[in-house]
């Protein structure tokens, strides 16, 4: 039985079916991380239901990285690429070139290993870790630790360059430092386009 898509739109055929569902999907994904990104760079509220400032910042760039992985699961390969990645890469005629930072997988792994990565900056160097965010005004003492001694804050929303930067501490031999950036702005780009490309098919779903 043909179950509905959008109005007036109904599924039949397998190839059909997925196409709506990953269009769907990824229309909701897509547009929650344009969401977030809004939220994180715009001004910050005074009115707001979060406990501070720094959860306010850590629900939307928690959320951020949720989307990115769960976008990156539709599009990107785990190794050999299955059908359904290649017919959704097809789709939206995407390439790891044109989607740099949506293709990049290990800045959302190490968000979901943040604990395990917490408790090497503990254990190694004192330091609590955790989630970090760099204002504007920044005490500059505050802003040259996190720009120097990266060990030490594995996950920090810098305002001041529009980023998000990770340390990787974790199954390094030699104590050296994996770092990571996502300048939001060129995501933000990336994700627009993404969702023109949507749109696109959406629209042809509907015609």
């Amino acid at each position: 039985m043909p179950y509905l898509i959008y109005p007036g739109v109904y599924a039949y055929t397998e190839d059909y079916n997925t196409e709506v569902v990953v269009n769907y999907q990824l229309s909701y994904l897509v547009d929650s991380a344009l969401l977030s990104i809004d939220r994180v760079l715009g001004e910050y509220p005074q009115n707001h239901s979060y406990l501070n400032k720094i959860q306010y910042y850590r629900f939307y760039v928690d959320h951020l990285m949720m989307c990115l992985g769960r976008i990156n699961d539709y599009l990107v390969p785990k190794g050999n690429a299955t059908d359904f990645i290649n017919l959704n890469r097809n789709l939206y005629n995407f390439t790891d070139d044109t989607f740099p930072i949506i293709s990049e997988k290990k800045p959302r792994n190490l968000v979901e290993h943040l604990s395990e990565r917490n408790n090497i900056t503990i254990k190694n160097y004192g330091s609590v870790g955790g989630f970090n965010v760099l204002f504007l005004d920044s005490d500059k003492e505050l802003k040259d630790s996190v720009t120097n001694k990266k060990e030490y804050y594995p996950y920090t929303l810098d305002l001041e360059n529009n980023s998000i930067v990770f340390s990787d501490n974790r199954n390094r031999s030699d104590g050296s430092i994996e770092n990571y950036s996502i300048d939001l702005l060129l995501l933000r780009k990336e994700l627009n386009e993404l969702k023109q490309r949507i749109a696109v098919l959406e629209s042809h779903h509907k015609s």
